[in-house]
């Protein structure tokens, strides 16, 4: 948990921002499903905790092969 806003409020910030709405963004939660809220927002992907490492890599790589 963040304490001062949620990951939706900080992805809202990003994506309202010219400098930052490029950015692609992953979730990281302990929830196993995707919440309805993600529906429709624009997020690179979703990742639950435990985090598996050879997971992430695949994800960064894949992120960066198709946004550069």
């Amino acid at each position: 948990m963040m304490p001062e806003m949620d990951g939706y409020e900080v992805l809202r910030q990003l994506k309202s921002d010219g400098h930052t709405h490029g950015i692609p963004v992953v979730f990281v939660s302990a929830k196993g499903e995707i919440e309805d809220k993600t529906t429709g927002c624009d997020i690179a992907d979703y990742l639950t905790k435990p985090v598996d490492p050879a997971i992430v890599l695949e994800v960064v790589k894949r992120i960066l092969t198709t946004t550069t």
